[in-house]
Order: structure tokens, then C-alpha cells, then sequence
């Protein structure tokens, strides 16, 4: 049914309102809005807390869930055979360096985990098999596979020894070489396998000794050194065209045979010192040239032939 009208109350029902009855109303009103707004905002940090308690619980359970994934790819990774060294890749940038021999010498390492085989343990495999490998680098491709990169040292010059019916045969029943690396160390490859030995200039031996076994460091290395800095020198200064160098190990001195004489040097004297006195030799010769040799080794005099 319709609402009626509104209509003011008669007189004799009114009552008067007074400022108390006013400033109660308003405090009542106020009192009412404020509760009101506490009540919303209690509802709201309640919700906050929920969500944050919930948003901890949820973050602690992905927490633990990461952590056991972690846990059971580790046992995976750490037992299971999958990860085992099943292969062996190997890549040489030398002919010198046989890819059958490697694979034997690095046979203990099949069956072995690839997380725990170290980059030392593959060198030092290496370098008891080969005496001149320069370096060696090793990578691992998962879940089963290594792969090794060898980079040998160059080798110095051919060796000639004394004796040439003391010279190892290879398994082949081949006659293999006899040569020095940079470092000074005694190793002996097939032809084959050094296609550029006729390249090398020959270092000859002649009082060794004891002949070294293959691996060995035959020459010292500051020897060898030096004996690359006269032969530079040679070519460089004085045009000469070294043809073989003579080392006397334990005379500690060696001797270059040029396309015109020897000339003999030691270790005692530096070098600079021993070409000064080949300059004031040249010198007090004039046009004269030695048949045979000149010896450079004595401090205060030079001898020739």
C-alpha cells in the first residue's frame, strides 16, 4: 500500500530539544561511524593475516618440495650408472700423438663417474704416457662422455746418435727417430708420424753416457736455449746457414757446424761475451777465413784452424 505523506507533529506532542539532547545525538552518531569503520578494518588486517600465514605455509611447502627435488636428482646424479665415463673423445692436433694409445692410457677411467673424474687426474695419466705433451685441456659432456684435447710440444731438432744399431724398433718392427723437443726431452716417433723430420736440423750427441730411455730430459733446457740463440744469431748477424749443432753433455759446450766452419761455444761464458771475441777475431783476420773451426770457449784468446 502507498506510504503516507509525512506531516509535522502537532504542537502539544513536540518536545523541546536542547543542546544536551543534541550534543548526545552527535556523539552517539560519531560513535556509531566509528565503530562501524573499526569493525571493517578489523575484518581486513584478519583477512592480511590469513593471506600471509597462508602465503608462509605455501612458500615453506615449495621450500621442502625444491629441497627433496634437489636431494633425489643429487642421488641420481651421484649413483645412478647413467653418469658413468662410457666414452672417450679424443682430439689431437699433432700426428706425433696416436689416439688408440690415449684410449689406452686412459682406460681406468671407463666405468668411473663423471662428476669425480678431475681434469688432474686425466693429465697426470697423460703425461706418464707422454713425455711431451705441452697441454692438455679436458671437458665433460654429460651424462657419459669426455672429451680430451692434447697439444704436444714442437720438437727441436732430429738426434743423431753414435751408435745407430742402438736405436729402438717400434712394434711394427719400423726403424723409428730419434729427436728433442724444445724442453730438451728425448722422444722417438715413426716417420710417419713426423712428416716434416727432414724440416728439423740435427743435434748429435756425443757423450751421453748412459743412453737415456724415451721420456727422459736429455738436454737441459737453458742449453738448449742458448744453443737457439747462437744459431739466431748466426743466421741473423753474420749470414751463415747452420747445417747441425753438436752437444757434449757433460763437457757442458756445443759446436755448430756451418756451411764454412765449426764454431765451438760453452756454457761457462755468456753468449754475448763469445760473439765479442768472434767480432775482434773477424776483425784481426781481415779477409782470412778459418778451414775448420774456431773455438770461442777460451776468455782470453781465440783458437782456430
Amino acid at each position: 500500500m502507498p506510504i503516507l505523506p509525512a506531516h509535522r507533529l502537532p504542537r502539544r506532542f513536540r518536545r523541546t530539544v536542547t543542546s544536551q539532547t543534541r550534543n548526545f545525538v552527535a556523539r552517539q552518531r560519531r560513535r556509531t561511524y566509528g565503530y562501524i569503520w573499526e569493525r571493517w578494518r578489523r575484518l581486513y588486517l584478519r583477512m592480511r593475516a590469513s593471506i600471509l600465514q597462508m602465503r608462509m605455509k605455501i612458500v615453506r611447502f615449495l621450500c621442502i618440495g625444491i629441497l627433496l627435488c634437489v636431494l633425489m636428482g643429487g642421488g641420481v646424479v651421484l649413483f645412478s650408472s647413467i653418469f658413468t665415463v662410457r666414452e672417450i673423445r679424443v682430439v689431437r692436433e699433432d700426428l706425433r700423438m696416436d689416439s688408440e694409445q690415449v684410449q689406452r692410457t686412459l682406460l681406468p677411467l671407463f666405468g668411473e663417474h663423471l662428476f669425480f673424474v678431475s681434469t688432474g687426474e686425466v693429465q697426470v695419466l697423460l703425461r706418464k704416457a707422454f713425455a711431451d705433451i705441452e697441454e692438455s685441456t679436458v671437458s665433460k659432456h654429460y651424462p657419459s662422455r669426455l672429451d680430451v684435447r692434447i697439444k704436444m710440444r714442437p720438437l727441436q731438432a732430429r738426434l743423431l746418435v753414435e751408435d745407430p744399431a742402438s736405436i729402438p724398433e717400434g712394434g711394427s718392427g719400423q726403424t723409428v727417430g730419434d729427436y728433442v723437443t724444445e724442453d730438451g726431452v728425448y722422444v722417438v716417433y715413426a716417420p710417419v708420424q713426423v712428416p716434416a723430420s727432414e724440416t728439423l736440423l740435427p743435434i748429435r750427441v756425443t757423450d751421453w753416457g748412459v743412453r737415456p730411455q724415451v721420456g727422459e730430459r736429455l738436454l737441459d733446457p737453458f742449453m738448449m736455449m742458448r744453443i737457439n740463440d747462437a744459431e739466431r744469431m748466426l743466421t741473423e748477424q753474420f749470414g751463415f746457414t747452420v747445417r747441425e749443432r753438436v752437444v757434449y753433455v757433460r763437457a757442458q759446450e756445443f759446436h755448430i757446424l756451418t756451411e764454412k766452419y765449426e764454431l765451438w761455444f760453452d756454457m761457462r761464458s755468456s753468449l754475448d761475451e763469445q760473439f765479442r771475441r768472434y767480432r775482434l777475431f773477424l776483425k784481426a783476420m781481415g779477409g782470412e777465413t778459418p778451414r775448420k773451426y774456431v773455438d770461442l770457449r777460451l776468455t782470453d784468446r781465440v783458437v782456430y784452424l
